[in-house]
């Protein structure tokens, strides 16, 4: 089974991107377009009870690479991101060689708060890894050198959903949603789908100040528990207790 990759604690993260997540391509049931623009400005749906991976990388080494290539009379572009894993254990290389079976979506996030979305459900993001060695600052360190790659006819584009939401279940009946805030956003509206449907009953706040979270279902006040149906328009307000960094408020329930 894929699961998200190992959180290692202990480093800082660096500028540049910062952290990524991704997902399995037969887990999506749709992918808004973007228009022409480049922008994608709704939810990424995902089938019931599907929800991203958290990916890891160490300090600094992850990095979005895009190169334009001329072939054929018509411009592709190689979209790569690639990391470094500072783990050599079992579970670990067996996970990895799970995942270069597979294709996947993948969304990158740099220390501004921005997204990028690499991959598409007819031409998802490839994986490779290798066991390599990584100078992470003073030390040199074993581990997997990873990519995820893939080949397309289009630059990759922004994500910024309305509903820039992970749902996810770690039980039979288990639903987490991690509601996120670029740095300065105070508030947040999301349209329910299928699978973010069912009752919150307690949050989890991170940069965000004890007891300003308010939850509003179809634009009234609702308190903990509350129950989600698809279709209703969920706002999430919430005051940053650093303005500067991203904030989250994590609420588990079931549906």
């Amino acid at each position: 089974m894929i699961t998200n990759l190992p959180q290692y604690s202990g480093e800082k993260n660096a500028p540049g991107y910062i952290t990524f997540k991704f997902i399995p391509v037969g887990e999506v049931v749709s992918i808004p377009d973007h228009l022409g623009d480049y922008n994608i400005n709704s939810d990424i749906t995902l089938q019931s009870g599907k929800f991203w991976r958290a990916g890891y990388a160490s300090i600094g080494t992850l990095q979005l690479r895009e190169n334009s290539i001329e072939k054929s009379g018509t411009t592709q572009f190689r979209q790569v991101l690639d990391g470094f894993i500072p783990r050599d254990v079992p579970d670990l290389t067996r996970l990895l060689e799970e995942m270069k079976h597979g294709r996947f979506l993948v969304l990158a996030k740099n220390a501004e708060g921005d997204e990028r979305l690499i991959g598409s459900i007819e031409n998802g993001c490839r994986f490779s890894y290798k066991f390599d060695s990584r100078r992470i600052g003073e030390k040199k360190v074993k581990g997997y050198s990873f990519q995820f790659y893939r080949t397309s006819i289009t630059p990759s584009p922004f994500y910024y959903a309305t509903a820039n939401v992970s749902y996810g279940s770690g039980g039979s009946n288990d639903l987490t949603w991690v509601v996120s805030f670029a740095a300065g956003v105070n508030a947040v509206e999301h349209s329910v789908p299928a699978n973010g449907a069912g009752t919150l009953s307690s949050e989890t706040l991170d940069n965000v100040d004890a007891g300003t979270a308010v939850y509003k279902v179809n634009s009234v006040v609702k308190t903990l528990p509350l129950t989600l149906a698809a279709g209703d328009t969920f706002r999430v307000e919430i005051t940053q207790t650093n303005a500067a960094n991203p904030s989250s408020v994590t609420l588990t329930g079931s549906y």
